[in-house]
């Protein structure tokens, strides 16, 4: 027998839970202090980085508003293993990867779980010292004619939203039309993943 008390109790709770900021002053106090926080914990530190961090705050932001109004990001079809997106990965703390001075990260795609990708990120700053690092060479299609190293220890699920459309490319994204040099790329990977996670 169906418990009608329980059914309306759970409706209301979902249109509470849908109630937008504006609707309710007590939370947009809450939040307005909240941002006033964060501007007065970023006083004492260096004026660049601040901005980056209130940048990326506004960001975030704008993202979560649209994706609410069920507005998402234009991005490249067909999306598969190897190809090479444009991701913005946004400021983070300390030596984690972070988009800080800088238009997001190149990275090649590994893997997808519904709308989420993992990814590796891509660098051209030589890895000598990275045991997780793996040159894959020259790759065509970026920017900088140099070696590119994949980052498997910054390798991480992001939202497909974070993923940005590259307008310069047809497709969006970079593809590796020479088949060897994906094949080889591929396994580079796939070498260095078994020798760092598994036989480690």
């Amino acid at each position: 027998m169906l418990n009608y008390g329980i059914i309306r109790a759970c409706v209301l709770w979902e249109v509470k839970e849908r109630l937008k900021l504006k609707e309710d002053s007590d939370l947009v106090i809450k939040v307005k202090t909240t941002v006033f926080n964060i501007v007065e914990e970023l006083k004492n530190v260096e004026a660049n980085k601040a901005i980056e961090v209130s940048s990326w705050f506004l960001i975030k932001s704008n993202y979560i508003k649209r994706l609410s109004n069920g507005s998402y990001n234009k991005i490249p079809k067909s999306i598969k293993r190897g190809d090479i997106v444009r991701v913005e990965f946004g400021i983070n703390i300390g030596e984690e990867l972070s988009d800080e001075n800088r238009d997001g990260h190149f990275a090649i795609i590994w893997g997808q779980q519904g709308f989420t990708f993992l990814v590796i990120p891509l660098t051209t700053t030589i890895q000598i010292k990275n045991p997780y690092a793996i040159n894959l060479g020259k790759i065509d299609g970026l920017p900088q004619n140099t070696d590119s190293y994949a980052k498997l220890d910054y390798m991480r699920w992001i939202d497909k939203n974070r993923i940005k459309f590259m307008f310069q490319h047809d497709s969006g994204k970079i593809e590796i039309s020479d088949t060897e040099q994906n094949a080889n790329i591929i396994n580079l990977i796939k070498s260095k993943m078994k020798e760092m996670y598994i036989d480690n």
